[in-house]
């Protein structure tokens, strides 16, 4: 690893900016877990969308940051996530094999990534996750089937709608697996038309049209 070069594992004290589903939304990502399952095997999990890993030299300065975290994503409209497809991998975080969600990012989840990310560099924060890529990953199974081959998707319904954005949730890793909740952060709910909710079609449309664009 190049110095300076954050470490790819999660360590202690690193705290997390995480997006979660509503309640309503739980039953809906099951099915497609359980989808997924009959297929991968493995074990369901709380569905989130992990928007940066970071963290402060200061820790004195963790209360403040966080604080304009709250502020910000408070006024931020919740959006939809939409999964292109899904990508079994080894996670050296949990040491098994993992099943990921892959997520076009959308504008609405590209201005908020870039919200999240100055108020942390601005505190003199360190960003983990770099923004090169133009999709995310989001968990769906852990400790799958490690066998040879690779599952048929086509029956899946690829692209599908994910859920939409609820709660911000900031959380600190204690020791090599524990974790602490520092706080939360309801996104602003407001009845418009930038909150209809998106089919994967439109997100699979909003995907080829940035793998178009020039380098």
């Amino acid at each position: 690893m190049k110095e300076g070069t954050p470490p790819l594992v999660p360590e202690h004290g690193d705290i997390f900016v995480l997006f979660l589903p509503g309640e309503n939304e739980v039953s809906t990502l099951r099915q497609h877990q359980q989808r997924l399952q009959a297929l991968f095997g493995g074990q369901l999990v709380g569905p989130h969308l992990t928007c940066q890993r970071f963290t402060l030299a200061d820790a004195e300065r963790v209360p403040d940051v966080l604080a304009q975290l709250q502020s910000q994503l408070s006024a931020v409209q919740p959006f939809a996530l939409a999964a292109t497809s899904a990508m079994p991998l080894y996670s050296r975080f949990r040491n098994v094999p993992i099943l990921k969600w892959h997520v076009p990012v959308t504008s609405e989840l590209r201005q908020v990534e870039q919200v999240v990310d100055s108020v942390i560099t601005t505190a003199g924060g360190t960003c983990h996750y770099p923004r090169f890529e133009e999709t995310r990953i989001v968990t769906a199974l852990v400790d799958i089937n490690d066998g040879e081959g690779d599952p048929d998707l086509a029956g899946l319904g690829f692209p599908y709608y994910l859920f939409t954005t609820r709660t911000a949730v900031f959380s600190r890793q204690i020791g090599p697996r524990g974790f602490e909740t520092l706080g939360r952060a309801a996104f602003h709910f407001e009845s418009s038309p930038a909150l209809r909710r998106w089919t994967g079609r439109k997100a699979a449309r909003e995907l080829r049209r940035q793998q178009r664009r020039p380098c």
